[in-house]
């Protein structure tokens, strides 16, 4: 058994793109094939962090920890991350009194939907990488100096 708190993995993205990640909390149990991935969040109100999920985008953060995990368990455990089971949960707590805490599990569909997003970003920071261009968005490079809006 593995844990971790505030658990740094610095990898690349597809080894392209060096990207580093702070996780608040992993559990590996290797006896029974399962990683918990663990995030904090405080909020104002637990009756409403389901559109705070939505608007802070949680999803797409999540995804992008469990891309950190998968090059993890590829590059240092040299372990098949396949063959482990991944469960996802945000511990939210509140701010103001009276103190609240709710556990919310993520679900696959909203991982995936924040991996899409992940996977577009992160090209167009790849592209910017590897051409050293910063200034303006990719889309005015891609648009031969017409930004697109």
């Amino acid at each position: 058994l593995f844990i971790a708190n505030e658990f740094q993995i610095n990898w690349e993205w597809y080894n392209k793109v060096p990207c580093k990640s702070l996780i608040d909390r992993v559990v590996i149990d290797h006896e029974n094939k399962e990683i918990k991935l663990i995030d904090l969040k405080t909020t104002s109100s637990i009756v409403d962090f389901n559109s705070k999920f939505r608007e802070y985008k949680y999803n797409r953060q999540l995804a992008f920890y469990w891309l950190a995990i998968k090059w993890y368990f590829v590059n240092e455990l040299k372990l098949d991350f396949h063959s482990y089971v991944p469960k996802t949960y945000i511990i939210a707590i509140t701010t103001n009194d009276p103190i609240e805490v709710k556990v919310f599990q993520i679900s696959e569909p909203q991982l995936h939907d924040g991996l899409d997003e992940i996977e577009s970003l992160m090209t167009m920071l790849e592209w910017h990488w590897e051409n050293d261009k910063w200034d303006y968005p990719y889309t005015y490079y891609e648009g031969q100096g017409i930004e697109i809006i």
